[in-house]
């Protein structure tokens, strides 16, 4: 399979290179610092990760979770998302994460349903 070429800068953002390559050097720090944990993805409480998963769901519609069904997560961190959804009965989902960040992309491994 291709892999598409990704631009080193974030133009819709309203970033420049140096403001992107410093965004991915902030998350690529707490994932050191912190490990696969809800602050290695600089979320300050466990609860207030599992509200935004929970608010990504229902913005997503109950069809979302037919079979068949695939969610592209851009930005997906740690892809902490992923284990959300299988303990709310929604592995059925094709999940692919992608992350800018090299430090996330080695730290994590496929599980379950995951890309």
């Amino acid at each position: 399979m291709p892999v598409a070429k990704l631009s080193p800068v974030c133009d819709n953002a309203g970033m420049d290179g140096a403001g992107y390559q410093s965004l991915i050097e902030h998350y690529e720090g707490c994932l050191e610092r912190h490990g696969d944990t809800h602050l290695g993805v600089d979320w300050p409480n466990p609860c207030d990760a599992e509200t935004r998963y929970r608010v990504m769901l229902d913005v997503m519609g109950a069809d979302a979770f037919e079979p068949g069904v695939g969610l592209l997560d851009f930005g997906c961190g740690a892809a902490h998302l992923w284990p959300y959804m299988a303990e709310q009965g929604r592995a059925n989902v094709r999940y692919v994460g992608l992350d800018a960040s090299l430090a996330r992309r080695r730290s994590q491994g496929a599980g379950g349903g995951a890309e």
